[in-house]
């Protein structure tokens, strides 16, 4: 009987100690207050330091070409018509100062780098090549690009 007894009565003084909690909620709740706490403060200075460290400054890349034009390839090189039509333009425009066709593919791919006088005859020279392009094409993708990132491209067409 006494071994009976002994278990009962130290279980009644533990849960009177405890205020009836069970001692392992006590411990997990004490742990996990702490934690969330150092977590908190952890979080807090990594924003201060964040805050603190300056982004770097990158400067921008300077685009190697004021206008740039495309000529690409579905598999059967370049549209001729239009890199012929852009190419007559390019040549007789008196604000091209300079003109670079750079190679780029096996099928006659080609970026063609037009130098302008200024950022006028760049705009004016963008709108024009621009004007040049079909909307869509099934020879091949032209695209023409200006420095400050306007870009216009021959699309695919669709159901094709």
């Amino acid at each position: 009987m006494c071994r009976l007894i002994l278990p009962a009565l130290l279980l009644v003084l533990g849960l009177a100690a405890c205020d009836g909690e069970d001692p392992v909620d006590s411990v997990v709740r004490d742990v996990s207050t702490a934690n969330h706490a150092a977590a908190a403060v952890a979080e807090a200075e990594a924003a201060a330091k964040a805050e603190a460290t300056p982004a770097p400054v990158i400067a921008p890349a300077a685009a190697e070409c004021d206008v740039e034009v495309s000529f690409g390839s579905y598999g059967a090189g370049p549209d001729a018509a239009v890199k012929d039509s852009i190419l007559k333009l390019v040549s007789a425009d008196p604000g091209v100062t300079a003109s670079q066709m750079k190679p780029w593919g096996r099928e006659g791919e080609t970026t063609l780098c037009l130098t302008a006088r200024d950022e006028a005859a760049a705009n004016r020279l963008y709108g024009t090549l621009a004007a040049q392009l079909p909307s869509t094409s099934t020879r091949a993708p032209t695209t023409v690009r200006h420095r400050d990132g306007r870009s216009r491209a021959t699309t695919y067409p669709a159901g094709q």
